[in-house]
């Protein structure tokens, strides 16, 4: 959809956070998600197309929010992003050769096998998104180097690649906002039978 996905995902998740979960969400997140939105619409150019100013700015904010994990954490990030960087790099490859295995599917149906991915290798939620985010950013480097390497053309992180980002995080973000519920709901049981006993 050329980034409108992207636009639309990010100032949903803007006004959510603002309005309804600002003191439990730190305001972090909404500055760089105004920042993102701003810097979308500018590009770098290089040889082959033109790079967003965004897809700098996520990749280095993800390298610094990993940079501050502690080095176990650093290391099992690094490792589980190289594996789905992988799933998603095979995935689009596999699906630009051979389009007719892949004709049944969407577009989008490899941010699904990567949120999959993140459920069943990571325990927390921001371990989950910065793996996702660095899994994206290195696939789309393997994809580019493997297209340029048979002579065609490919477009590094374009608009399109944003829409699949802000995609994956979304399908993260309603994971949590369900496991969120969850845990209330159990909560608040868990004290109406003590009050019974």
């Amino acid at each position: 959809m050329e980034g409108l996905l992207f636009i639309w995902l990010s100032w949903i998740a803007i006004i959510i956070i603002v309005f309804f979960l600002q003191p439990k969400v730190p305001m972090v997140i909404v500055y760089h998600l105004l920042i993102i939105i701003c810097l979308s619409s500018y590009q770098i150019p290089y040889v082959f197309g033109d790079v967003t100013w965004s897809s700098v700015y996520i990749t280095l904010i993800t390298i610094f929010y990993i940079g501050k994990e502690a080095f176990k954490t650093k290391i099992n990030i690094v490792c589980i992003s190289f594996i789905m960087a992988l799933c998603k790099a095979t995935y689009d490859i596999f699906s630009a050769v051979e389009p007719l295995w892949f004709m049944l599917l969407p577009s989008w149906f490899s941010g699904v096998i990567l949120f999959y991915l993140s459920l069943l290798m990571m325990d927390s939620n921001r371990h989950r998104m910065q793996s996702l985010v660095m899994g994206m950013v290195i696939s789309e480097c393997f994809i580019y180097f493997a297209f340029t390497k048979s002579g065609l053309s490919y477009s590094l992180f374009n608009l399109i690649w944003l829409d699949h980002l802000a995609f994956v995080c979304m399908l993260l973000s309603v994971w949590s906002s369900i496991q969120f519920i969850s845990k209330y709901f159990s909560d608040s049981t868990k004290q109406i039978h003590k009050k019974e006993v």
